[in-house]
């Protein structure tokens, strides 16, 4: 029975954190992204690697890098593709708990 409380406790914080956290809800930027990356899709291929969609930025915490900016660039650009809305410090996270939960 106890074990059996357990995973519904650990279920009930995973729901109630990601409802806090907003994850699936479809932002407005998230919107005009994609629709950049839409209109663009007949363009040349120099125009369509998504440098000007994202800021580049690390995933870092408390001053420390955890993924370099190159790594966490090609995750923005391939999420983006994947019609996600997620960045790649919320990838990341998601990544990180998956793997401590497993």
């Amino acid at each position: 029975m106890l074990p059996l409380a357990a995973i519904m406790a650990g279920a009930f914080a995973f729901t109630i954190t990601l409802w806090v956290t907003r994850f699936g809800v479809i932002s407005e930027a998230a919107t005009a992204r994609l629709g950049r990356l839409r209109d663009g899709e007949g363009a040349a291929p120099e125009q369509t690697k998504g440098a000007g969609l994202r800021k580049r930025t690390s995933v870092s915490f408390g001053g420390i890098n955890l993924v370099s900016a190159n790594i966490a660039a090609k995750w923005s650009i391939q999420l983006e593709r994947a019609g996600l809305t997620l960045n790649a410090r919320e990838y990341f996270t998601m990544r990180l708990a998956v793997a401590l939960a497993l």
